[in-house]
């Protein structure tokens, strides 16, 4: 059921391991100002639609880890994840309410849906938030919320609706960390032995493609709308990995995580239309941290 702690500042150090670009920082890094901003742009009903979810999907959780002995620990981390989120919420002065009573289901494979009911339905809540909050600092928290969610295994990927224009600032940076993403990770994959390392080998593979697709992407969207698109540096400086393979996997970690702040930067400076598209790159990297080796995180892409 489970599937297993970057960004701006995480570029500005890979500058000078293979994912160099420089961008300023994102207007909010902290997950309690966010939700404080939010409540001073009148987001206050998807607030309390967002704590409704969390605290339907926590109770959830717990019911079924009280009932059923064999699911405590495999839903340990997911209850871990929930308390941490919630006491972000409460402290920035959400209302928790009432607790709901949620009673857990006898047989452990119904347990065990109820709990991928609620944790999917916690997840479309986010995304909505992050899609229509007036605060980019409120969309950042809710899509990197969703992150965590998958990188823990409790919910599939999320749906891709396509990038939208604007912002173009914004996605001019994000371009250059893919720029910079897309030469790391070819240096990476020369570096790989196929027959030793395969599964890191065909990750890299399928991260390669996923970032040039996004770069087509972000190209053609800035081109769209009459910006010409930054181009990639000459070279970037490159990690020397002669004799050690392990640093590999650890290295592709760290440029998925600092594209994921990258679209965590372009989330929290764009508007709602434009958000659909980062949000789902934001959590595909945060997913791709772990089949990559790396360990969940509270707050992926932040």
């Amino acid at each position: 059921m489970l599937r297993g702690s970057g960004g701006l500042a995480t570029l500005a150090v890979l500058a000078q391991t293979g994912c160099g670009t420089t961008s300023p920082a994102p207007p909010v890094t902290d997950a309690s100002q966010a939700v404080a901003e939010a409540a001073a742009v009148d987001d206050d009903t998807l607030l309390a639609q967002l704590r409704e979810a969390l605290a339907t999907a926590r109770a959830t959780v717990e019911a079924v880890r009280a009932r059923h002995r064999s699911l405590r620990g495999p839903l340990r981390p997911l209850a871990r994840l929930h308390r941490e989120h919630a006491a972000v919420l409460d402290e920035a002065g959400a209302d928790p309410g009432e607790p709901p009573e949620i009673r857990s289901p006898r047989r452990p494979a119904a347990a065990r849906r109820a709990v991928e009911e609620a944790e999917q339905t916690l997840v479309t809540v986010l995304l909505a938030t992050a899609a229509d909050a007036a605060s980019g600092a409120l969309a950042l928290l809710a899509s990197s919320m969703a992150a965590a969610l998958v990188q823990l295994g409790a919910v599939a990927d999320v749906p891709d609706d396509g990038l939208g224009a604007g912002a173009d600032d914004a996605l001019q940076t994000v371009l250059g960390a893919e720029h910079a993403a897309l030469f790391l990770l070819s240096y990476l994959g020369a570096q790989t032995s196929r027959s030793a390392l395969p599964a890191v080998a065909t990750a890299l593979d399928e991260a390669w493609r996923t970032h040039r697709d996004r770069r087509d992407a972000l190209e053609a969207v800035l081109r769209a709308s009459g910006a010409d698109p930054v181009a990639a540096e000459p070279s970037y400086a490159l990690p020397d990995l002669t004799g050690r393979p392990a640093r590999v996997a650890a290295r592709a970690v760290a440029v998925e995580r600092a594209c994921g702040e990258a679209y965590g930067y372009l989330l929290a400076s764009s508007v709602p239309s434009l958000r659909g598209w980062p949000t789902a790159a934001l959590v595909d990297s945060a997913a791709r941290e772990i089949d990559l080796g790396g360990e969940p995180r509270t707050y992926p892409g932040r």
